[in-house]
């Protein structure tokens, strides 16, 4: 567990294997929304690393399964919805 601000936004990326998984999200999110339905999506993420690139790799591969413009969909950094940090016990 990484709930340090401190560290769980500089460090703690993906790996490759988590970049390929978050990829392969995109899919099945696309089977749920709509694949038309993708105009004026918006997708939430926290700041921790680990999050913010799932996100940005999710959105990455809809854009290009969908043919949109690289940085068609963009990711809303929500600090409220960071792992809550356990102080001592991290």
């Amino acid at each position: 567990i990484s709930s340090d601000p401190a560290r769980g936004c500089t460090i703690h990326g993906l790996t490759e294997l988590g970049r390929e998984q978050a990829r392969g999200a995109a899919g099945p999110l696309l089977d749920a929304i709509g694949r038309d339905q993708v105009d004026g999506l918006v997708v939430y993420s926290s700041n921790f690393t680990r999050a913010r690139e799932t996100a940005e790799e999710t959105c990455a591969q809809i854009e290009e399964d969908l043919g949109l413009a690289k940085g068609s969909l963009q990711v809303s950094i929500e600090i409220g919805l960071r792992e809550r940090w356990f102080g001592e016990l991290d």
